[in-house]
């Protein structure tokens, strides 16, 4: 199947949500639960990204209405943080792992932010101590650990992580 990059559009929310559905299925695959993922949840992220942010989707060419991939993040917060993009997010179809398309994404995503986005200093996520194979990705394109938060994230066996 063909498959292209494009931006995140409004009309993406529903097939976004899918995909967060989807992604939210496998252990460790994105910090929230599938039962957090709402069409309430997803609206609030596709708008904020499409209007104060920047995200990107892998989509068949043939029906581009079907999401492989995507990665979004948007400024949040007062003022003094609008130099920020937040909340990153990237969430690839479980069924098209390990193809390549996670660093095509985030390739582009930080492309754009270079060259579309000179107000934009510092871009933020959060992951998983244990994922190392993200971490790994996330330091090939210049991301620093700043800390690690102990005991932040509840599992999906109900125990806290280290």
């Amino acid at each position: 199947m063909d498959w292209s990059i494009s931006p995140l559009r409004l009309e993406d929310t529903e097939a976004l949500l899918q995909l967060h559905w989807r992604v939210a299925t496998i252990s460790g695959g994105i910090i929230r639960s599938a039962a957090e993922i709402d069409l309430s949840y997803m609206t609030k992220t596709v708008v904020a990204t499409v209007e104060k942010g920047l995200g990107f989707c892998v989509r068949s060419v043939e029906d581009p209405a079907l999401i492989f991939g995507a990665i979004h993040a948007y400024r949040s917060g007062p003022q003094a943080f609008r130099h920020i993009l937040a909340d990153l997010t990237i969430v690839v179809d479980p069924e098209w792992q390990g193809r390549g398309l996670g660093r095509l994404l985030f390739s582009s995503f930080m492309e754009s932010v270079q060259n579309s986005l000179p107000d934009i200093l510092r871009v933020e996520l959060f992951v998983r101590e244990n994922h190392k194979k993200a971490i790994r990705l996330y330091e090939s394109f210049g991301f620093v650990q700043e800390g690690v938060q102990r005991h932040k994230i509840y599992n999906q066996e109900g125990k806290l992580e280290l």
